[in-house]
């Protein structure tokens, strides 16, 4: 079944700040994963719930929360998860976006309005963030902190792959 991203897009600052430290510390190492803003690599957002479902299905309840309102967003930290079950020996690299009351609403909304539950976790277990890239685990990095500015962004639909990578914009 087709994969999707019902996510926060960056505007093109953020954008370019999340491409150009990828650039610089993941692309000779990722595997999987990249957010490069070009496929085959990742369009950088923010995930709010990750999920399948049919193209019929998406072009109808699945487009409902789009109309959701602007989110204030703040970064927080760089973070380090393990693959999990279906990533076993990846490490993910990501940029923690704090979980707000606002975004936490337009993940719930998302859950509520079609009645699918997210890949990606739901409840206490969502997780905003922007992933930045996937490598092998056990990677040795010496990452320099980043951070982005306060910024708004408006959610939209993407087509995604099965790693995850958003790699067409829908809405």
């Amino acid at each position: 079944m087709p994969r999707y991203n019902f996510a926060l897009p960056l505007p093109p600052r953020e954008n370019n700040a999340i491409v150009n430290y990828c650039k610089l510390y993941f692309k000779d190492i990722a595997e999987g994963h990249l957010a490069l803003g070009v496929p085959p690599h990742s369009i950088p957002h923010i995930t709010v719930a990750q999920f399948e479902c049919t193209e019929d299905f998406l072009h109808g309840k699945a487009s409902n929360p789009l109309a959701h309102a602007p989110i204030h967003i703040n970064s927080k930290a760089l973070y380090i998860h393990g693959g999990g079950d279906r990533h076993a020996g990846y490490e993910w690299h990501g940029l923690e976006i704090e979980k707000t009351p606002e975004i936490l609403q337009l993940h719930n909304f998302f859950i509520e309005t079609t009645g699918l539950t997210p890949l990606t976790g739901h409840g206490d277990n969502y997780f905003p963030h922007i992933t930045l890239a996937r490598t092998r685990e056990n990677t040795c990095l010496d990452l320099p902190a980043i951070t982005l500015e306060p910024f708004s962004a408006q959610a939209a639909l993407f087509h995604c792959d099965t790693n995850g990578q958003c790699l067409a914009r829908i809405t």
